[in-house]
């Protein structure tokens, strides 16, 4: 029976793991920011903050020179309006396929301000696809209210030129999830506010001059602004990219290691349980 029970567990274990190889063939970034707090990247100035707690996953590639660069705090990374360095994180089998693949790029991201009254945003970007030759793509903007005062908006732009469409507002201090495409075939990119699935609402924008953008990476950036305004600031609690919407997102939610080790536990206790 002992034997009988190894090969069972055993088997049982190596299908969740060819299961989950399967359904991961297509994701090509998912992070949940689960590493020691510090420098994202290894660009820091201070001398005194740990660096490059990704292990060079992320990767600078602007503002690195200054000294207000992205930290990762209790497992989310932070993003400052007055921060300097922008970062990215390569896509797993490289770029897509010489401009022909639509990506998938989900943020689970919190917006703190520490004035809800006067509580303003500078209108920039935060998030997006990004490859050599600044082809920076299916832009997400943090955006100022359409309606009600206290609230901000998330913005879109396929490409450079300013937000040209934005969502309905959304409170602060709450957790929100987008999920953003990138056609290149068509310029074309929409973006999904707090929708499980790709059927759910969107937005849209179309550019011409985004067609045959060969990208490579999802990247975070900071707005380079004057302290104190506005005062918002942005924990990004999760990322993915893939080649489908249902990837991106779950991609997004991936757990932290503590909670994987837990539910192949749970799994083996199951499988003695029966």
């Amino acid at each position: 029976m002992k034997s009988k029970f190894a090969l069972t567990t055993f088997a049982a274990v190596a299908a969740l793991g060819l299961g989950l190889q399967q359904a991961s063939a297509a994701v090509l970034v998912a992070d949940g920011f689960s590493y020691p707090d510090g420098q994202l990247t290894s660009s820091a100035t201070a001398a005194a903050i740990a660096t490059d707690v990704s292990g060079g996953l992320w990767v600078a590639h602007s503002g690195s020179t200054f000294d207000d660069n992205v930290l990762v705090s209790g497992g989310s990374a932070i993003l400052n309006n007055s921060g300097s360095e922008d970062v990215h994180r390569d896509a797993a089998g490289g770029a897509n396929n010489g401009g022909t693949d639509t990506w998938y790029y989900a943020v689970k991201f919190t917006v703190t301000d520490t004035d809800l009254v006067n509580a303003t945003v500078n209108e920039d970007y935060f998030a997006h696809l990004w490859g050599t030759g600044f082809a920076f793509r299916g832009r997400a903007y943090i955006a100022n209210p359409s309606l009600t005062a206290g609230k901000f908006a998330i913005g879109l732009s396929s490409t450079s030129g300013g937000l040209v469409t934005k969502t309905a507002d959304i409170d602060y201090g709450v957790e929100h999830v987008i999920v953003v495409s990138f056609d290149p075939t068509t310029g074309t990119s929409n973006l999904w506010l707090n929708e499980a699935s790709e059927a759910g609402a969107s937005i849209t924008d179309t550019n011409a001059a985004a067609i045959g953008s060969v990208v490579s990476s999802i990247a975070l950036r900071q707005d380079f602004i004057s302290p104190g305004t506005p005062d918002n600031s942005i924990s990004v609690n999760g990322v993915g990219l893939a080649t489908s919407f249902d990837e991106a997102y779950a991609a997004s939610m991936v757990p932290e290691p503590a909670s994987l080790a837990l539910l192949g536990l749970g799994g083996i206790a199951m499988l003695r349980r029966r």
